[in-house]
């Protein structure tokens, strides 16, 4: 048994791993770290709305434009505006489409100047378009870089008075297609997954009706959880009732982190370790722990420098554990495998009771959009 009391730190839980699926150390510290990955960064956040995860963000939707008249050819992209005041915002990597009257397909929209833009595909149909109306209006937008998922029972909410009005659903491809409204108008009332992923690699969502009016619909939502690493380069040298830790060939500025956790790899690995939370990051070869060094003093030492699963409570880190142990011995018809999944859903049931918000998420089908 090691020195924390309920936090397992990323080593210590692929090192556990190794030893109680009974793996070849050496030549599976890899996989191991893979596996622990897996478990803690996709299969737990995926499994519940767990409430740790949850956050919120704003989709600021903008208002359409219908100023002027239009006028097209049949079989061109171009399309010429009367008495129009279009902008460089209105662009199809930014999401833009257009309705033109008289016309039944809906095109995207790319700006070329305030009175001329590019559609596409080309316009349909026989018929020459003249000074029709129309409407230029944005129905994508991005959502916050660290989205994972949206929640099981709707995550965009439609507020009026102070109060949720309505809950946006989130609907599969064919039914955005079967329930979808051509003209801009309020309020949303459906959003879909795009399978596009914008530069930066961002999710985003499409909606409709896309919105008459400019108004702000905040979401809740699933945030990505960053895998966990560890760091061992170069030796330390540490004193005995001191908190000061020396390396030798050390980066600990770009490796290491206040809140990480130190360990001498003499002193025990896996459930033996003991560990020190990291107070300061000094230097490159300087780091403070939170409290003394309680072992012997020591020079030219290997060590270890290990985040923790932070993107939840410590009750989560043995779920991690025993999740990864099935995941590798369900593949080995191993004995154990009873015993192990029984641990893993007594954890998993006193999860749900106490940091469960919803039920258990099935993932929307997403598609390309074909249009960026």
């Amino acid at each position: 048994m090691g020195n924390l009391a309920s936090t397992i730190p990323f080593t210590e839980l692929w090192e556990r791993l190794l030893t109680i699926a009974r793996i070849d150390s050496p030549n599976n510290e890899d996989y191991a770290r893979g596996v622990i990955n897996d478990v803690y960064a996709r299969t737990l956040p995926r499994l519940k709305d767990w409430e740790p995860l949850v956050t919120e963000g704003n989709l600021s939707m903008v208002a359409y434009y219908n100023t002027g008249t239009v006028t097209a050819t049949a079989g061109s992209t171009s399309i010429t505006g009367n008495a129009t005041t279009w902008t460089s915002a209105m662009t199809v990597a930014d999401g833009y489409r257009v309705k033109i009257a008289g016309n039944d397909n809906i095109y995207t929209f790319e700006y070329v100047s305030a009175t001329s833009a590019t559609i596409s595909p080309a316009l349909s149909g026989a018929d020459n378009l003249s000074s029709k109306s129309y409407e230029v209006y944005k129905d994508t937008y991005e959502l916050a870089s660290d989205f994972g998922r949206f929640l099981k029972n709707g995550s965009i909410y439609d507020y009026s008075g102070g109060r949720v009005r309505e809950i946006i659903k989130e609907v599969k491809r064919d039914v955005f297609r079967e329930e979808f409204v051509a003209s801009a108008t309020d309020p949303v009332v459906r959003a879909m997954l795009s399978g596009v992923h914008t530069t930066n690699d961002t999710r985003l969502v499409r909606v409709n009706p896309a919105p008459k009016t400019a108004r702000v619909y905040p979401y809740e939502y699933i945030k990505q959880v960053t895998p966990m690493s560890d760091y061992q380069t170069g030796t330390v040298s540490v004193t005995n009732a001191s908190t000061a830790v020396v390396g030798t060939s050390t980066s600990w500025l770009t490796n290491a982190a206040v809140g990480d956790y130190f360990r001498v790899d003499g002193n025990g690995e896996g459930d033996s370790s003991k560990w020190y939370k990291i107070a300061t990051v000094t230097d490159d070869t300087n780091i403070v722990l939170s409290t003394a060094y309680g072992e012997a003093t020591e020079a030219g030492m290997s060590y270890t420098i290990s985040k923790k699963p932070s993107a939840f409570p410590t009750e989560f880190h043995e779920f991690v554990l025993y999740e990864a142990v099935l995941t590798v011995i369900g593949e080995q018809t191993d004995p154990a495998f009873e015993g192990f999944s029984l641990r893993r859903n007594e954890i998993l049931s006193d999860l749900k009771k106490n940091y469960e918000s919803r039920d258990t998420n099935v993932q929307i089908r997403v598609e390309d959009d074909g249009y960026r």
